[in-house]
């Protein structure tokens, strides 16, 4: 099984970049990992439905306000597109700082000069 650029990152001893994420709404990203990023169907993941987001609420006794449930909703399609985007071999980090992007814009135009000297 082929690594992800991420764990290949950490075993390498890097530490990818990340967004702050403010301490009063880490809670949020908890919730939408515990519930489960993506729900997995005959036809491939999709984002979390209202109902399992319902499910996961009566099932914990937790009840998340109109803006919350939306918003873990959003996070949830935002976090498949994002896993669909980075399947390819190519694609830039989600989330990176001034360094990391400059070394992976460098790394893709050389492997563009490299594939115009093939031609």
């Amino acid at each position: 099984m082929r690594k992800t650029r991420g764990l290949a990152a950490r075993d390498a001893g890097e530490i990818p970049a990340s967004p702050e994420i403010e301490p009063e709404f880490a809670y949020l990203i908890d919730t939408l990992m515990e519930a489960g990023p993506t729900s997995p169907t005959s036809m491939g993941a999709v984002p979390l439905t209202w109902d399992e987001m319902g499910a996961w609420e009566r099932r914990f006794g937790i009840e998340l306000s109109p803006w919350e449930s939306r918003l873990l909703r959003r996070l949830s399609y935002e976090y498949l597109k994002e896993s669909h985007r980075a399947e390819k071999h190519d694609a830039a980090p989600p989330w990176a700082d001034e360094g990391a992007l400059k070394k992976h814009t460098a790394k893709t135009m050389r492997e563009q000069m490299r594939s115009l000297g093939n031609l």
